[in-house]
C-alpha cells in the first residue's frame, strides 16, 4: 500500500525498524512467559493487534490526502480504497478495545466478545483483500498475511486451552502445574 500511495519510504522503514525488533523481543518474552496466565501465544496477540494497528493508523493518517476529494485518484479507486481502509481499522479498534477489557476485567464474556469482533474484522478484511486483488494488487500480499493471521486468532480464541482456563475455569495455575 505504501508504494500505491506514495507513502514516504522512510515511515515504511522506520516501522519495520521498530516493529521486526519488538516483534523478536516479544516473542523471547512470549515464551518465557509461556506458564503465567498472560503468555505465550495469548501474550503475542496482544504485540500483533497493536502491531497491526500502528500499520493501520500509519498507512490512513499518514496517506489522509489520498481520501480527500482532491485527492489525484479517480473516484472508484477513491471510494474502493476508503471502503478497503476505513472498516478495517475501525474494525481492528474495536478488537484492540476489547482485547484491553480482557486483561482488566479477566470475566468469560470478554473472551465471548473478542471472539465476535475478531470474526467481524475478519470478515471486514477479507472484503479489503478483495478490493485490493482488483483496485490495488501492490497492497495485496501484506493485507491478505494481516487477514490470514486474523483468523488464525479467531481460530485461536476459540481452541486455546489456556484462554479456557484462565478465563472461563480461572484455574490456569492448576492446568499449568499438571502440564510441566
Amino acid at each position: 500500500m505504501a508504494a500505491l500511495l506514495q507513502v514516504p519510504v522512510l515511515i515504511v522503514t522506520s516501522l519495520n525498524r521498530i516493529l521486526i525488533p519488538a516483534g523478536l523481543v516479544t516473542a523471547i518474552v512470549s515464551y518465557l512467559r509461556r506458564k503465567q496466565d498472560i503468555g505465550g501465544w495469548f501474550l503475542y496477540f496482544y504485540f500483533w493487534i497493536g502491531a497491526v494497528l500502528l500499520i493501520y493508523l500509519t498507512d490512513a493518517l499518514g496517506n489522509y490526502r489520498v481520501f480527500l476529494p482532491s485527492s489525484k485518484l479517480d473516484p472508484t479507486h477513491q471510494f474502493a480504497l476508503i471502503i478497503a481502509v476505513y472498516p478495517r481499522l475501525l474494525a481492528l479498534l474495536g478488537v484492540v478495545g476489547i482485547a484491553v477489557a480482557i486483561v482488566k476485567w479477566r470475566e468469560w464474556v470478554w473472551i465471548e466478545r473478542v471472539r465476535l469482533m475478531l470474526g467481524v474484522t475478519a470478515v471486514i478484511a477479507a472484503i479489503s483483500v478483495a478490493l485490493d486483488a482488483k483496485y490495488f494488487p501492490r497492497s495485496l500480499f501484506a493485507n491478505l498475511i494481516r487477514c490470514t493471521m486474523l483468523w488464525v486468532w479467531f481460530i485461536y480464541f476459540h481452541v486455546s486451552k489456556r484462554v479456557h482456563h484462565v478465563f472461563r475455569t480461572k484455574d490456569w495455575d492448576k492446568f499449568s502445574a499438571r502440564q510441566a
